[in-house]
């Protein structure tokens, strides 16, 4: 079985705070795009084997692809094994979210793949426990995304639209992109109802005017980005 995994971009980001299990609480408006990673499956001899090309990451346990098959396991009692071959072209550490759609893929094909039948219900709380915008990737199409991101909206963009998307050669990780909003909403002020959101100076307008998606109440400022070295 051969699957494709697309990448996301979040067009809206609003950090509403943080919670007590230390993650924060967001309101996203994400949306794949057309880079892909490909992933094919083969039954395998015994437990998990992955095989990755294209990336300089570790395939052990830690990987979010052994892990979603470890958790699927564990959920439908099976054993099977299996042999995975991911090739990597989204960028790692970009905000892309590759190994979040990877796991996520991993889920849905193999819960077909292994006639597992899990409901559509029972693999979102699978990937719920992954990681927080893993249940972005088990639909198709733009989301609203809540929560940690887990709880996932889907709505629907007017027209299609392109975006140019430029690689500086290194990653961002998440966690400091997190902080940054949280400090450069403090030095710009925070919103009536005391959230703030990161976002591009453009945003208020392309969101208004383009998607319809209003945002009332809501303090503006640049991404988080502009920091980075």
């Amino acid at each position: 079985m051969k699957v494709r995994c697309p990448a996301k971009i979040n067009l809206y980001l609003r950090i509403l705070g943080k919670r007590p299990d230390g993650f924060h609480e967001l309101e996203t408006l994400m949306c794949p795009v057309s880079i892909f990673d490909e992933m094919e499956f083969e039954n395998g001899p015994a437990d998990v084997e992955l095989q990755i090309e294209g990336a300089d990451i570790p395939a052990g346990e830690d990987n979010l692809v052994v892990r979603a098959v470890r958790l699927l396991q564990e959920a439908t009692g099976l054993r099977n094994g299996v042999r995975i071959r991911l090739r990597k072209q989204i960028p790692v550490g970009g905000g892309l979210a590759g190994g979040s759609s990877n796991a996520a893929l991993t889920l849905r094909a193999l819960n077909t793949f292994w006639k597992a039948g899990l409901s559509e219900a029972q693999l979102g709380q699978a990937a719920a426990k992954l990681g927080s915008d893993i249940n972005f990737f088990l639909q198709d199409g733009p989301a609203i995304c809540r929560g940690r991101g887990e709880l996932v909206e889907p709505v629907e963009l007017a027209g299609e639209w392109q975006a140019l998307l430029i690689n500086p050669g290194f990653g961002v990780p998440t966690p400091w992109v997190r902080r940054a909003g949280s400090c450069c909403a403090r030095r710009a002020g925070t919103a009536s109802n005391g959230s703030s959101v990161c976002a591009t100076t453009w945003s208020r307008r392309f969101f208004q005017n383009i998607f319809g998606l209003k945002r009332r109440g809501a303090g503006w400022e640049r991404s988080p980005a502009w920091g980075m070295p």
